[in-house]
């Protein structure tokens, strides 16, 4: 292996519709059409003997863009092994009910740690309510990421769709 990207976002479920989030992230990138496919994808990592850590948002409160979901997340992996490392993701503001998946992610789906997404789904990280996440990955021994800095979602959306950086400064 000659390196790990730490950062991939696969392509959306083919079953849902296209998130407008990610169409003006793929415009302020300058993306081009059309996007690889995760065949394509899987290929262009063994060419490049390299493993990758896919990330996915779940920012269904925020944005109402229904996820990919976790289990997309890790039939990816399952269907490339070895080839990619898979993240849960879950939507913060849904409470128990996101504990509650991700238990599941974790140990049903055997995905390897949690991201998390401050400016796309619109919070601050040391709310302690969001605290029983965190407390999941530490009995699952497993890392929880947060986006920080810069984050081009809403870039070019009116009011930048009202996702604000104030969420991703991790010194305020």
């Amino acid at each position: 292996m000659r390196a790990i990207d730490m950062h991939i976002h696969p392509p959306r479920r083919q079953d849902l519709p296209e998130s407008e989030i990610e169409s003006s992230l793929r415009r302020f990138f300058k993306v081009p059409e059309p996007l690889e496919d995760v065949a394509a994808m899987a290929a262009r990592y063994e060419a490049l003997d390299m493993v990758g850590v896919l990330l996915t948002v779940d920012s269904e409160t925020t944005t109402g863009d229904k996820p990919d979901g976790n289990d997309y997340t890790a039939g990816i992996v399952k269907a490339h092994p070895g080839r990619f490392i898979g993240l849960a993701s879950v939507d913060p503001h849904k409470g128990d009910a996101a504990v509650t998946e991700l238990e599941r992610a974790l140990g049903e789906l055997k995905l390897s740690g949690l991201k998390l997404h401050p400016v796309q789904q619109n919070f601050f990280p040391n709310e302690r309510r969001f605290f029983p996440l965190y407390e999941t990955c530490v009995s699952h021994d497993v890392p929880v990421i947060f986006h920080s800095g810069f984050a081009a979602s809403g870039a070019g959306m009116p009011g930048g769709a009202g996702l604000t950086l104030e969420h991703a400064c991790p010194i305020p």
